[in-house]
């Protein structure tokens, strides 16, 4: 395998795969990072995803929501619930 750096990247790029616990493994480490950069899945609706869509589309989401209407606080009740929810998402029991 090769890979070229800039020789001034590569003390600090060995010293973070020391760091990360891959005794120095530049490529190692590289390969951890690039396989770890996938796209997780956090049970969002489809329609919340950015994936695929163009700049006009994205703006468009947002004009959208801007223009829904006011903000309204949240309540305790309404914290509560989004944290329950992230809970279930991560396997772990609501509190």
């Amino acid at each position: 395998m090769l890979m070229n750096l800039p020789d001034d990247l590569v003390p600090l790029v060995r010293q973070k795969a020391e760091n990360a616990g891959f005794g120095g493994q530049v490529e190692a480490y590289v390969i951890h990072l690039i396989s770890s950069d996938e796209v997780e899945d956090y049970g969002a609706p489809a329609e919340c995803s950015i994936d695929g869509k163009s700049k006009e589309e994205i703006d468009a989401m947002i004009t959208a929501g801007i223009e829904s209407g006011p903000a309204v606080p949240m309540t305790d009740e309404d914290w509560q619930r989004l944290y329950d929810r992230i809970d279930m998402r991560a396997g772990r029991k609501p509190s």
